[in-house]
């Protein structure tokens, strides 16, 4: 499982790279498509899918469908992790999918034409923590080249984004990469159980909700630092995102699927048992509803909401890294119609 989820995570950043490389994300004409085509939505496991999983259980998607004279079916399949839902975007298998916010970001400049991939609105604010089981590890600077920590996709996550932001402040500019060398991708389950556990390499990690809540509530287990120190406070873990092949080839199924995201993160934000309810539903977990309910309840752990947050000062440090050839010029660029509807920074 290990060495599968590490390759998976490499492979995406190989992946990406490469087609921006040959043009295939600039090239080709979008193909037909039908109102009534699938919706095919992909995800995976944690919080960060909870507003999925509320649109799927109430059916939001086929409700808003239906009143604008359509009848699409509604299809849903899990991945291993960030890498899978962006290969997935990118290749048309998947029509709309939760993505970390610096990857949206990525795309974003990366993508072009039929393919060009932004985002339609935010999902969640929640913060990305670093643990370590580790005992002779206190603070960042005791890492060293034989430590790994692991994350659900490397390099260009919003974990790996966080230890770069990390580095850069603790020990220089120059330093900013200092931790991707040691970060190998693993599903958040795994590397969840694995801190849990011990017995195998990885002995520290990033997590977010609920593996960080269980991590948290772990006496063996420390904190070193966490997403809301480095930027100053929340900021948007993730983004439902889709390409503009989907935005303006099905307009009435984009329209369907925003109304049904909006509706879920309301129905998040007023029901909190019965989203627990839910999300057991789509991943059983034995601490039950009340633990779930106390988590969604935890405004300094999670908030949903539609609104992108910190998207300013997290698109300036990864077009300050070099990597983007663009340069944003609001938060509005990375969504389509130019953010309607949203009150972001």
């Amino acid at each position: 499982m290990f060495g599968s989820a590490r390759r998976g995570g490499f492979a995406f950043v190989t992946f990406l790279f490469a087609v921006i490389a040959c043009g295939c994300v600039t090239s080709g004409p979008a193909l037909a498509a039908s109102e009534n085509d699938d919706i095919k939505l992909t995800g995976s496991f944690g919080f960060t899918y909870l507003a999925t999983y509320v649109a799927l259980d109430q059916k939001l998607i086929e409700k808003h469908a239906a009143k604008l004279g359509i009848n699409p079916k509604v299809t849903f399949a899990y991945t291993s992790g960030g890498g899978t839902i962006n290969d997935a975007l990118l290749s048309g298998s998947a029509d709309v999918a939760p993505v970390g916010a610096p990857l949206l970001i990525y795309l974003w400049d990366k993508t072009r034409g039929p393919q060009a991939i932004k985002g339609i609105m935010s999902l969640i604010d929640s913060p990305t923590i670093l643990f370590t089981i580790d005992p002779k590890i206190k603070s960042l600077k005791d890492y060293t080249a034989n430590d790994r920590i692991a994350m659900t996709t490397v390099k260009i996550s919003s974990f790996a984004i966080m230890l770069q932001m990390a580095a850069a402040k603790e020990f220089g500019w120059e330093q900013r990469f200092k931790f991707d060398a040691i970060s190998v991708a693993m599903a958040g389950p795994d590397s969840t159980a694995a801190m849990l556990n011990g017995g195998t390499e990885i002995k520290s990690a990033v997590e977010l909700v609920p593996f960080n809540v269980e991590l948290l509530d772990a006496p063996h287990v420390r904190k070193i630092i966490s997403s809301d120190e480095v930027l100053g406070g929340h900021g948007t873990l993730t983004m439902l995102a889709t390409t503009e092949r989907f935005h303006s080839g099905r307009p009435k199924s984009y329209a369907a699927v925003k109304a049904a995201y909006e509706e879920a993160v309301e129905f998040i934000n007023k029901n909190a048992h019965a989203t627990a309810e839910i999300y057991l539903k789509w991943e059983p977990n034995k601490k039950g509803v009340k633990w779930v309910e106390n988590i969604l309840n935890n405004k300094e752990l999670v908030t949903y909401t539609k609104d992108p947050h910190g998207f300013g000062t997290l698109s300036e440090f990864i077009y300050k890294l070099g990597t983007l050839k663009n340069k944003p010029n609001s938060w509005k660029d990375f969504f389509f119609d130019d953010g309607a509807g949203l009150d972001g920074n």
